[in-house]
């Protein structure tokens, strides 16, 4: 990894939602510390905890188009045909677990236009954890890639500490680009994406790491089948030229 990637994981501008909570923070660092010292070192790694966790890191934008990318930065949980319960057996569906110390940014996978967006918002819940998860806002958006290769579903779902999930969205007749900033879901929680199996090729397993806007999670079928074409073409050159020689 070099040196300009480091910082712009580490040392990324704020998003508009985060400047809130690090200046709190900060302020009570300092009003606490003045008061007791003892106060500084835990009011800042407070501060920078919150601060990395609202960081903005830019996208490698990759550009091109049948590449379904990574709507955020997180571990996959599931990656399966089907789409869940109720889902059709055409679905395809890729689950990412986002902790509290993941870059809660969320991005577009792929150029398009939002068809649908359903909104839950979170319900109280007390201290009732299950009841938190059950209870926390929940969002569910259509896109329709420009390139028409297939519809696919983004499924939000905000954790048990933030329980919120803010959108920078405006209606739904607006275009999108790939990789762009969409949204915040603040302190973790579950980003969810559906797509056609017939149109695009998973490309993660469970356990993988991904990173919001730069890691691709489906493959369009027909640009699979034509690299796949290439290097049998390749191959297939290589082998007679080796035969030719001898």
């Amino acid at each position: 990894m070099d040196e300009f990637l480091i910082r712009d994981r580490l040392f990324s501008p704020l998003q508009r939602e985060g400047y809130p909570f690090v200046l709190c923070a900060a302020v009570g660092t300092v009003v606490l510390g003045l008061i007791e010292s003892i106060f500084w070192l835990p009011g800042f790694l407070a501060t920078f905890f919150l601060y990395f966790s609202f960081r903005l890191p830019s996208a490698t934008a990759l550009g091109d188009s049948g590449m379904l990318l990574s709507p955020a930065s997180g571990v996959v949980l599931i990656s399966e045909s089907g789409g869940g319960s109720g889902g059709s057996r055409d679905s395809y569906r890729v689950r990412l677990g986002i902790t509290v110390l993941d870059p809660s940014v969320l991005r577009f996978p792929l150029s398009g236009k939002v068809l649908r967006r359903a909104d839950s918002p979170s319900l109280p819940s007390g201290l009732d954890f299950s009841k938190a998860r059950e209870n926390a806002a929940r969002v569910d958006l259509s896109v329709r890639p420009t390139d028409s290769t297939g519809d696919y579903g983004i499924h939000l779902r905000a954790g048990v500490i933030g329980r919120h999930i803010s959108l920078d969205l405006a209606d739904g007749s607006d275009s999108v680009e790939g990789s762009s900033y969409f949204g915040c879901l603040r302190f973790g929680g579950i980003v969810e994406i559906t797509f056609d199996a017939g149109e695009y090729k998973p490309f993660v397993i469970v356990g993988q790491r991904v990173i919001a806007g730069e890691t691709i999670i489906g493959l369009a079928n027909a640009r699979s089948s034509s690299a796949k074409s290439r290097a049998s073409g390749a191959s297939a050159s290589a082998s007679g030229t080796k035969e030719e020689e001898a």
